[in-house]
């Protein structure tokens, strides 16, 4: 089951069109459409970032083993960068 919801955006004039050009341009068959798929690229972006972080972290070194002293050492670190 697909649940959809209306949103409704309100640009000015000048924007307005300029979107609309683009959506034309680009093969969409209204502006809905083409910003649907603006924001689908925008979260396989994300997914993409957070996937190149995953990776970094993992070739960052050798493994730790995240004990209780690791997570206090942790949260006493987070903590002095808080205040």
């Amino acid at each position: 089951m697909v649940l959809s919801m209306r949103l409704e955006i309100l640009l000015p004039d000048a924007l307005r069109q300029v979107v609309e050009k683009q959506a034309a341009q680009a093969g969409y068959p209204n502006v809905s459409a083409y910003v649907e798929a603006l924001i689908e690229d925008e979260l396989r972006r994300s997914e993409g970032q957070t996937e190149a972080k995953l990776i970094e972290g993992i070739d960052s070194g050798p493994p730790i083993e995240a004990d209780d002293a690791f997570w206090a050492g942790f949260r006493d670190r987070y903590r002095k960068r808080l205040s």
